[in-house]
């Protein structure tokens, strides 16, 4: 169970995550791979043909099932693919297959490249004074290059957790030097450098699936609420026809929620069934994980649309007893704490 005194510090001040292990890097050269990976993906990336561009992006199989969800940033000199934990290699493979007369070539990174994360409301002015100048004018995606600890980085303006979310790119030959400075920092300012667990819960709350769990060939982009990750206007990508048959006739059959367990459970395992009162299969629980902040067991779920209702019950039945469970909508709603 993580520390509460430590998530708070990392929601009301500053927490730095090591993302280094929990996720990869794929890297891009090339002039066609910015329009290759557009062709082969879900979202519009024309706008990151500018440098120091990136968006957020999912690679799907023909039936339009989940191969990754990637964040692409156009570094100039390359194009840099953040990846799940260990999709390197299947996603090389993937772009591989398609890439015919394209001038693309994509070799894993992920040894080469440190990745942290820098969250809480005191990242906005931690970034404010090294970048020097005011975060909210820097776009979704887009990066700055910068120094720290004497060493060249990159700082991606990423997804909200705890108010805010900034990745941290260096080479791994001066990662030491920048990891050990950030963790000083963050210290110093009164914050958290958080560990695996604390991150899962920060996640959770956030609803951000992640590989296996949410992100697998068994759900679609739409299913693990990505919308914000697909182009309905830029025309087709390996998966299209079928994502964009599903959200035309509302065929959509399961949608990712929160839920709150009523009573504390730390023998519950994922992935779990859930059920109604009634003993119907609704869904399945992907995620758990105790949040201070709720103070309950919350996670995730994939629940067939008809009875993905914020506020209704369901039932997880745990060693032959059933615990009630409550839907939210996600984000989960959190008081700073």
């Amino acid at each position: 169970m993580v520390n509460r005194d430590e998530y708070s510090k990392a929601r009301n001040v500053i927490g730095l995550y090591d993302q280094t292990l929990r996720s990869g890097r794929v890297i891009g050269h090339g002039k066609d791979v910015v329009d290759l990976l557009h062709r082969m993906s879900t979202n519009d990336l024309k706008p990151v043909e500018q440098k120091m561009r990136g968006a957020q992006t999912v690679l799907t199989t023909e039936k339009g099932r989940i191969l990754d969800f990637v964040t692409v940033l156009n570094r100039g000199e390359d194009v840099l693919l953040m990846t799940s934990k260990d999709r390197e290699e299947p996603l090389i493979a993937w772009l591989d297959k398609f890439t015919i007369m394209d001038d693309a070539r994509f070799t894993r990174a992920t040894d080469e490249i440190d990745q942290y994360l820098l969250i809480g409301r005191a990242a906005y002015q931690f970034v404010k004074d090294l970048l020097g100048v005011d975060p909210s004018t820097i776009e979704r995606f887009s990066a700055m290059n910068a120094t720290f600890a004497g060493a060249p980085i990159q700082m991606q303006k990423g997804v909200r957790i705890a108010e805010s979310g900034w990745v941290i790119l260096v080479d791994r030959a001066n990662a030491d030097a920048v990891r050990n400075a950030l963790d000083a920092e963050v210290l110093a300012l009164g914050g958290s450098v958080l560990d695996d667990e604390m991150f899962d819960v920060l996640r959770i709350e956030s609803g951000i699936p992640v590989v296996p769990n949410e992100l697998n060939e068994k759900h679609n982009p739409l299913e693990a609420g990505l919308v914000s990750a697909i182009s309905f206007t830029k025309g087709c990508y390996i998966g299209q026809e079928v994502i964009a048959r599903l959200d035309s006739y509302d065929k959509v059959q399961r949608h990712l929620m929160g839920i709150i367990l009523a009573e504390d459970a730390s023998n519950v395992v994922t992935p779990s069934k859930l059920f109604t009162a009634g003993g119907d299969e609704a869904g399945e629980l992907t995620s758990i994980a105790f949040s201070p902040g709720i103070e309950r067991m919350i996670g995730l779920a994939y629940i067939r649309t008809t009875m993905a209702n914020a506020g209704s019950e369901l039932q997880l039945v745990v060693e032959e007893k059933k615990l009630a469970v409550t839907m939210q909508k996600l984000p989960f709603e959190m008081e700073l704490v």
